[in-house]
């Protein structure tokens, strides 16, 4: 793993081309939003607004599961509520990805859906019978609300949390 001027306490040195090449093979629809089009080096703070069903989280969550499997990223999934996380209004936010068989081709095989468990996903595979056969060892994605936010703050620390997704914060 390459650090910021080798330092890693600065954080890891991203290489945004490395990351982008790797985004581009999943082929995503050239009708919906794409981060690919920014240029994620020179920035640390994106705000996206557009009508709904563009594409926005769906290809943000994309961005990040392809650096957690190239670096070891974990997405931090921000939302205003504890009820807005919770597995009830949750559970469909996947549904594209699983669709399009994305996890599949990020993983390479190894695995090809998503499992939750406390407030992280996880990659997992499942068998032709719908039977969870794997499970990944670590999470991909951690989700919390701001209502919540005294509660984790001294408690919850994110060395892999890179990628921010504060969605529907408006």
């Amino acid at each position: 793993m390459k650090y910021i001027n080798n330092k890693q306490e600065l954080g890891i040195d991203y290489d945004w081309a490395l990351i982008k090449k790797h985004f581009k093979k999943l082929k995503i629809p050239d009708v919906v939003y794409d981060p690919c089009k920014i240029d994620l080096s020179s920035f640390k703070y994106f705000i996206n607004l557009s009508d709904r069903s563009a594409g926005k989280t769906t290809n943000w969550l994309l961005l990040g599961m392809t650096m957690n499997v190239l670096y070891g990223t974990q997405i931090q999934y921000v939302r205003q509520r504890s009820e807005n996380i919770t597995p009830k209004n949750t559970k469909d936010l996947f549904s594209t990805i699983l669709t399009y068989d994305y996890v599949t081709k990020l993983t390479d095989g190894k695995y090809n859906s998503v499992t939750y468990k406390a407030r992280r996903w996880y990659y997992c595979h499942v068998d032709d019978n719908g039977n969870v056969d794997e499970i990944a060892n670590e999470h991909f994605m951690f989700m919390c609300s701001v209502d919540k936010g005294e509660d984790l703050k001294s408690s919850y620390n994110a060395p892999l949390g890179d990628i921010i997704i504060f969605d529907e914060f408006l």
